[in-house]
């Protein structure tokens, strides 16, 4: 499983494309996630949100966030939540650090 998900990962990053990023990432969290690996679904939609700067992608990855730390799908009210803003650097080196441990 998680070799998979390293591959996936791999290959993204080294073309380095923020779209492919931020698919794999996306599809890598939903599949642990309900593998029951939770921690790492979390970390890897975490980093999804990092490289995302296109307001839909922000928004679908804010909504897959959403729903792996509260269990609940993400409504069109968005007050009161814990939003993560996406970071100013995109962390390519620390995602490949990441990749490597898996």
């Amino acid at each position: 499983m998680k070799s998979q998900i390293k591959n996936q990962l791999s290959k993204a990053l080294k073309i380095r494309s923020k779209s492919a990023i931020i698919q794999a990432l996306r599809q890598a969290a939903k599949f642990m996630y309900f593998t029951g690996d939770k921690d790492l679904a979390k970390k890897l939609i975490s980093f999804a949100l990092d490289f995302s700067d296109q307001s839909n992608q922000y928004f679908l990855i804010l909504a897959d966030y959403h729903y792996f730390q509260t269990g609940e799908k993400i409504n069109s009210n968005l007050e009161g939540l814990d939003i993560p803003l996406p970071s100013i650097e995109e962390p390519w080196e620390e995602l490949a650090k990441f990749i490597d441990e898996l």
